[in-house]
């Protein structure tokens, strides 16, 4: 009996201890450009994974289906791979996309995703090929540098993207912006189902008085898109139009996985991923009310965590909460845990409640938990919660702030008024003791936090003459708005802002 169950014990530990990476794609039934692009890109993620299992899978049925049924070849879907890792023993495993963008399609892989995440020790997920900045720039300069050898004069290389009605489809003009900064201004981007179209694309370049143009698909795999709707010689496909026009052109018939600074982008967001499931922390801003001023990384992200924090006793109680869950459904379904983070000026007590907050966060990352911190406004202006981030990346877990909408940016809009042009200064004043010195200051005063000394800060105003108005709740029920200092409510609540200017704004 005790023999058994100690071989009880050490299967439960090998089960604990293996490791798996999953590598996810649309797919493609053209075998040659999957050989050259999709494989290549699971055997650079292989390799940097060393010890640990390899399994792929597609999200396209109809392909999976033309491969079975024509080359005999099985893959499974993402429901089927992860069932099968699960049957083998793996709880802990990396997935990994090749999808370029954002899209309805890994929206759709990760849904799936989280239903199976509880029965994984860890399961985590690295990003699509754009996901921030820096993933624009790169793929900028890695394309750009690569298209060199068609560069020359009078010549455009035009990028055929695949485009979206998603939200994502931003996407495509982020990476034209891209373009420009890196200084390649020839490489030019549109989209094969979405905009930038075609005849955005003729315009475009008709404008720019081009001779010639190169089209390069800018999509993982040149299988159907690239062979037929830009490079086919049907009447509607990119090559044709441009021919149409008086252009010469020349096809480009070369997948994203064929360039290997491309593929080193998806091994990074796989690593990148493991290091998530040592746990990581996001402070997210939720703007100052409104729940549509929440940004779509905001959304995302919020979908995407396992544990929703806030602060305050009762998570689902606090302001940055009720926000977000009228802009993000999903999150009434979510752990919420609220953090206590009082307001006081008492030194030994912040630090004795930062350490306890860190100390409460640290026992969900030690699990390899995704934390969200709710913070009402913008994560990086007077928030609580930096200190608890500071803490936290101390010791040694990976964060990251994701900004939001400012209280003042949110009411300067409801006012119809400017904050700063031109050369204008913006000077924001947090504390009381700040008024007198603070109003001598050229240009635009923001006035935060007054709290019980609004009273006093009203006639201040007055004395002044400055041209002033007030938002109080901006974006939340309960909202009001006061157009000079005289109309100032003295007892107004905390989420009151002034705005002050030397001359009138209208």
């Amino acid at each position: 009996m005790e023999n058994q169950e100690k071989r009880g014990n050490q299967r439960n530990k090998e089960i604990q201890e293996k490791r798996a990476v999953l590598v996810i794609s649309f797919g493609t039934s053209f075998r040659e450009t999957r050989e050259r692009t999709i494989d290549v890109i699971e055997q650079d993620i292989r390799k940097a994974f060393e010890g640990y299992e390899f399994r792929r899978a597609y999200t396209s049925p109809t392909i999976v289906r033309i491969l079975k049924e024509r080359d005999g070849i099985s893959v499974d879907s993402v429901e089927e791979a992860l069932e099968r890792l699960l049957k083998d023993g793996y709880r802990k495993v990396v997935a990994q996309t090749t999808h370029v963008i954002h899209g309805f399609e890994y929206d759709r892989m990760r849904e799936t995703l989280t239903r199976y995440r509880n029965r994984f020790t860890w399961l985590v997920c690295g990003e699509p090929l754009l996901t921030d900045e820096e993933d624009y720039r790169e793929a900028a300069r890695i394309m750009g540098r690569e298209l060199e050898v068609f560069r020359c004069s009078g010549t455009d290389l035009v990028l055929m993207g695949h485009g979206t009605e998603h939200v994502a489809n931003a996407s495509y003009a982020r990476l034209q912006q891209a373009f420009f900064k890196e200084g390649f201004g020839d490489c030019l981007v549109g989209t094969v189902e979405a905009s930038p179209t075609v005849e955005n694309m003729l315009a475009l370049i008709q404008a720019r008085q081009s001779k010639q143009v190169v089209l390069i698909p800018f999509l993982v795999v040149a299988g159907d898109h690239a062979c037929k709707d830009m490079a086919g010689d049907e009447e509607e496909s990119w090559k044709t139009r441009f021919l149409k026009n008086g252009y010469q052109v020349k096809c480009v018939l070369k997948g994203l996985g064929e360039y290997a600074g491309i593929r080193q982008m998806y091994v990074r967001h796989a690593i990148a991923a493991r290091k998530m499931a040592e746990g990581a922390l996001y402070g997210i801003g939720v703007g100052p009310g409104d729940p549509e001023l929440l940004t779509l990384k905001a959304v995302r992200l919020i979908k995407a965590c396992d544990v929703i924090m806030a602060p305050g006793m009762d998570c689902r109680e606090s302001i940055a909460y009720r926000i977000a869950v009228q802009a993000v459904p999903e999150l009434a379904g979510k752990e919420c845990v609220g953090v206590e983070l009082p307001m006081t000026r008492d030194q030994a007590r912040l630090r004795k409640s930062h350490e306890a907050a860190a100390d409460l966060v640290e026992g969900y990352l030690k699990r390899g938990k995704i934390v969200g911190f709710l913070n009402l406004g913008d994560v990086t202006i007077y928030a609580s919660y930096l200190y608890l981030h500071r803490l936290i990346a101390a010791r040694g877990y990976g964060t990251a702030l994701v900004n939001g909408v400012p209280s003042f940016c949110a009411a300067a809009a409801r006012l119809g008024m400017g904050l700063a042009e031109g050369a204008e200064e913006l000077h924001v004043l947090p504390q009381p003791e700040q008024i007198e010195e603070g109003l001598k200051l050229p240009g635009t005063k923001v006035i935060m936090k007054m709290g019980k000394n609004i009273g006093q800060v009203k006639e201040r105003l007055k004395e002044s003459g400055l041209r002033t108005a007030m938002v109080e709740n901006c974006g939340l029920p309960g909202e009001q708005v006061f157009s000079s200092a005289s109309e100032i409510d003295e007892k107004a609540g905390y989420y009151s802002l002034l705005i002050v200017k030397g001359e009138d704004w209208e």
